[in-house]
């Protein structure tokens, strides 16, 4: 695929969505499941990240403040992180938020692994979703955004697609580190059989490509993405918790167009009923955003970021910068600003998402050989 090619994909892909109606007991479109409300599951079983090559020994001294000053342009011109918000008829509920620009480090580990996905869909369109590096070769991102869910056959599977790890449309090279084509994916049973919202299963991987057509070609063109730039930890097992705080990453179409990262900082929760449906809990994580087409397949991590913490103070969860989900649905009606995100593992470990990683590294390994994965 050529540059122009490129280029005219990333200018015309429609953002990938999954959403349904609340104003009917059986939402319009793809069908939505419940849970019944079930304890907090054992302790998550995760894989720790890896923080990549730092940036000062990728680039040189002013090529590092020139993207600095390209960051700090963009914070000046963001306003910041949004203003707390919960949508229409939230505001006593838990689903509140607050979302934020995210330019400042998208040269740094760990917003560098996460990037934008574009695939030709089974129906020959081209589309976008957001996912993120979890391993040297391999990424994570939503179901929809590799398979028609629900087909049940080779038909729903996408023909093609690339990912761009760290994208930033706003500094006039939207693929700074450059591109990485996918060679194969695979999701989840549930989603390849059943295809329904808020069933859980709503996952996917898919194994990437060598670098190419970086700005900085001599440190990453040819090279694995997630070996150059790092990649997040994740849970495998017991991922889908009663309460949790996760951040969402993505490219949603309604904030500044998609160009450029944004994040949703909220509580998430599983297992409730779901406020503009009462009699359906939530299968997925639940939660308050603004995000909409676009985030799909987006991660939401768990204490995203650095901070020493007092090693004498206790916490409910200490692990850093691990990805427990990833967005899934919305509502057709914006305002109602309720979202839900698959959890990796699926909801009482129903996605056997630790033997679907291994298949993927071990594709991996056929590729580029035992070094490139370890399974899990």
């Amino acid at each position: 695929m050529s540059d122009v090619q490129i280029a005219d994909i990333i200018a015309t892909a429609q953002p990938a969505d999954q959403v349904f109606s609340a104003d009917r007991a059986s939402p319009t479109g793809r069908t939505m499941r419940s849970a019944a409300a079930d304890a907090a599951p054992a302790e998550p079983m995760i894989s720790q990240g890896f923080a990549g090559v730092p940036t000062r020994m990728m680039v040189d001294e002013s090529a590092l403040r020139e993207l600095q000053a390209e960051a700090d342009a963009a914070v000046a011109a963001s306003g910041g992180m949004s203003t707390d918000d919960a949508g229409i008829d939230n505001g006593n509920t838990i689903y509140h938020y607050s979302d934020a620009l995210v330019p400042p480090q998208y040269f740094q580990w760990p917003y560098r692994s996460i990037g934008k996905y574009y695939f030709q869909a089974s129906d020959s369109s081209w589309y976008s979703c957001s996912a993120s590096l979890i391993h040297r070769a391999i990424i994570v991102t939503a179901g929809h955004c590799v398979y028609d869910g629900g087909r049940g056959d080779q038909s729903g599977w996408n023909l093609q697609g690339f990912f761009v790890p760290g994208y930033n449309a706003a500094n006039g090279n939207s693929h700074l580190y450059g591109v990485c084509d996918i060679r194969i994916m695979y999701t989840t049973n549930g989603w390849y059989y059943e295809g329904d919202l808020n069933g859980g299963y709503d996952v996917a991987l898919a194994v990437c490509g060598r670098l190419r057509d970086a700005r900085y070609a001599r440190n990453y063109n040819g090279y694995l993405p997630g070996g150059r730039l790092g990649y997040l930890g994740f849970c495998y097992l017991n991922c889908a918790r009663s309460y949790f705080h996760l951040t969402q990453f993505g490219y949603p179409s309604n904030l500044y167009d998609g160009d450029v990262m944004t994040s949703s900082a909220h509580l998430s929760v599983t297992g409730m009923p779901l406020p503009p449906q009462p009699s359906l809990n939530g299968v997925d994580y639940v939660y308050g955003s603004s995000h909409s087409s676009g985030t799909s397949g987006g991660p939401h991590i768990a204490n995203v970021g650095y901070m020493q913490e007092n090693p004498w103070i206790s916490t409910y969860y200490a692990n850093r910068n691990i990805v427990f989900a990833v967005s899934s649905w919305g509502y057709t009606n914006r305002s109602i600003r309720i979202s839900g995100a698959s959890p990796l593992s699926g909801y009482n470990n129903t996605n056997w998402f630790r033997w679907m990683f291994n298949r993927a590294c071990a594709q991996s390994r056929t590729y580029y050989g035992a070094w490139s994965c370890t399974n899990i």
